[in-house]
């Protein structure tokens, strides 16, 4: 899933649950880059909006399975997800940098 509250981050919604070892209880999460809470504050976008959500990926969706492109650019070198946001869709792409914004 891709969330937004505390922060923009990766979650799996996937069962059995990946817990993060150093918050028992909770999900593993992964923050997008410049959107960690913490030590990037509260930021806003226009076109996140201003509510929480939560987007569901859907990784097997056909012709092409998000989970294979996953794991064949890992598999390739590739690290980075992109998510580009627009108000009303948004695109998945797969780099091995970080593209700068």
């Amino acid at each position: 899933m891709w969330v937004h509250d505390h922060g923009v981050y990766l979650m799996s919604s996937g069962l059995p649950r990946l817990e993060d070892p150093n918050r028992p209880g909770s999900s593993l999460v992964v923050y997008a880059h410049g959107w960690y809470p913490s030590t990037d504050g509260h930021r806003r976008d226009p076109d996140l909006g201003g509510d929480d959500f939560a987007e569901h990926l859907h990784l097997t969706d056909q012709p092409t399975p998000l989970i294979t492109t996953l794991s064949t650019a890992a598999a390739a070198g590739y690290s980075w997800l992109h998510l580009t946001v627009r108000s009303d869709t948004y695109e998945v792409r797969i780099s091995r940098i970080r593209r700068q914004s």
